[in-house]
């Protein structure tokens, strides 16, 4: 894997439902559009560190496995052993879980099909398993090219809304408030959510190429990338509509497309969300693989799921 796949996998792996959700919520806990920015700027700077300091891990100890590997080397095995059983029950499996059911729940209605049937959410899995699990450059393409379709939608959904939602977003209200911190906090939590992944290279170092200097830099480029597009993209979603209407809303980016462009735009975001988690489902369906196998490679897991072909089994 080169650089440009590597930030891919990080951006895929970050960006989810989370910031298609979290916004509405916050809104409604601290009051002002500008503090709900100033919480998602803060998490940025909060996953960068994060970056940063798997950057200098990977640089040190560039092989694949993640958590499960730095663990192991940097402390003692039984904690990368106890991280590496978290990471297969609840740090991959669940969350592959999670994202095909809110693809099924955004996709379903564009598609006119049933929500709750669960076989999107089903497809959605083995589709991402037959990229993955069988060959890894045809994996590699379809998912470069799914995350470069997904940024350059976003790009155009922010372009849309460049207009008015700068201005709306951040005029503060006569009655404002002042900042409650422990809200802010609390939103804080949940907009973290929002920015995990951002550790997605170090599961699959071993297979970057120039892994110490590369891997470490996909990390804090993709990172701040995500940053970036999070902020512009909520810039959008607070300035688009009234904040009456925004507070306490699951689905904060469908109230701003339907402000925006109608149900036409609001359909179009949907399939947007749709898209990122996939993405998001496929990342990890190529990244989780790599932490059994390490494990299995040094007897922590059965042996036959050791990294022996192309992709691990």
């Amino acid at each position: 894997m080169g650089l440009v796949t590597a930030v891919a996998l990080v951006v895929a792996n970050m960006v989810g439902a989370g910031v298609f959700t979290t916004s509405g919520f916050a809104l409604a806990d601290l009051g002002e559009p500008r503090f709900v920015l100033l919480a998602w700027g803060v998490g940025g700077v909060v996953a960068l560190c994060g970056a940063l300091s798997y950057s200098g891990l990977t640089r040190r100890f560039p092989e694949s496995g993640g958590e499960y590997w730095f663990l192991s080397r940097c402390f003692h095995p039984l904690a990368g052993f106890l991280a590496g059983w978290v990471s297969l029950l609840a740090g991959f499996s669940a969350p592959i879980d999670v994202s095909a059911l809110a693809l099924e729940a955004y996709l379903a209605p564009v598609l006119g099909t049933a929500v709750g049937g669960k076989e999107l959410a089903t497809a959605a899995v083995l589709f991402a398993f037959a990229a993955h699990g069988l060959r890894r450059r045809e994996g590699l393409w379809l998912q470069n090219a799914a995350v470069g379709l997904k940024l350059l939608l976003l790009t155009g959904f922010v372009a849309l809304g460049a207009a008015r939602a700068p201005e709306l977003a951040l005029r503060a209200s006569e009655e404002a408030a002042p900042l409650d911190w422990g809200a802010f906090a609390v939103s804080l939590v949940w907009i973290s959510f929002s920015y995990s992944g951002w550790n997605a290279t170090a599961y699959v170092a071993g297979e970057v190429r120039d892994a110490r200097r590369t891997a470490g830099r996909s990390l804090w480029l993709g990172c701040a990338a995500v940053a970036v597009a999070y902020l512009g993209l909520n810039l959008v979603f607070l300035g688009a509509a009234p904040r009456d209407e925004l507070a306490g809303r699951a689905d904060v980016a469908l109230v701003a497309a339907r402000a925006l462009g109608g149900e036409s735009l609001s359909r179009l975001v949907s399939g947007i969300v749709a898209l990122a988690l996939f993405t998001s489902i496929s990342a990890m369906m190529l990244a989780g693989p790599r932490v059994y196998s390490r494990m299995a490679q040094d007897g922590l897991f059965p042996a036959r799921f050791a990294f022996r072909e192309e992709v691990p089994l």
